[in-house]
């Protein structure tokens, strides 16, 4: 575990998976930011590109601080991404929020139940439960947002590689300002070469400003099903 509350840092890992590591086992890893100043910080992040174990648990408690990027685990293996988060409590960032964020095109592993809690603060870029540059399905991940501002689009889980379906992921929408085009999506396939199935992905907006709410969105040739969206509230 790492905790900061003051000063300037370029990055701030709470584990380093270093490259060469093909045994290490990323879980749990923590960092406690408040207050201070970091162009990226990861509760965990796995440089070892041919790391099959899974990345679980690593997390983030971001408070008052500024950053470029948080990202609860940043994984350029191929094992499975879970359970890791993101508690964003105040502060800015200028690019993304991820809970988990899968670089690796070769990794066909499951990334599920990741997750952000947006309490307050202001995102410049995107926040989302889960990234994923792979092909591996993306079930039940999650954003909460609470308050604050979010200049890019807030979505439970996207998926940009060539394949992966997007299964039950959501956005819990209480309050707050999602001020880009895209607005508030569920669960989403981007990549426009993407088979991967976009299916049970859902929104429920009780408070807060969006200029469009969608349970699930598909840029490619997969199938597009049982996706909603429920409004108790909101503008």
């Amino acid at each position: 575990m790492k905790t900061i509350t003051s000063g300037r840092a370029d990055h701030i890992i709470g584990g380093l998976g270093a490259t060469g590591g093909t045994g290490l086992v990323s879980k749990g890893n923590h960092v406690t930011f408040k207050n201070g100043a970091a162009d990226g910080v990861f509760g965990t992040s796995m440089e070892e590109t041919t790391n099959a174990h899974t990345v679980e648990g690593n997390y983030v408690d971001f408070e008052n601080g500024t950053a470029n990027s948080v990202f609860g685990a940043f994984n350029k293996g191929t094992g499975e991404t879970k359970g890791n988060y993101i508690t964003f409590k105040g502060g800015s960032v200028t690019k993304d929020v991820l809970g988990a964020f899968i670089v690796n095109a070769a990794n066909s592993s499951a990334v599920t139940g990741n997750r952000v809690t947006y309490a307050s603060g202001t995102v410049s870029r995107d926040v989302q439960g889960a990234y994923s540059q792979g092909t591996g399905e993306m079930k039940e991940n999650s954003v909460t947002v609470q308050s604050g501002t979010v200049q890019g689009g807030i979505c439970g889980a996207v998926n940009a590689g060539t394949a992966g379906d997007v299964t039950q992921n959501s956005v819990q929408f209480n309050g707050g300002t999602a001020t880009a085009g895209v607005g508030v999506t569920g669960g989403s396939v981007i990549a426009a070469a993407s088979s991967g199935s976009v299916t049970g992905n859902h929104v429920e907006a009780t408070g807060g400003t969006s200029n469009i709410l969608t349970g699930g969105s598909h840029y490619g040739s997969g199938a597009l099903t049982g996706n909603h969206v429920e409004l108790r509230g909101g503008t």
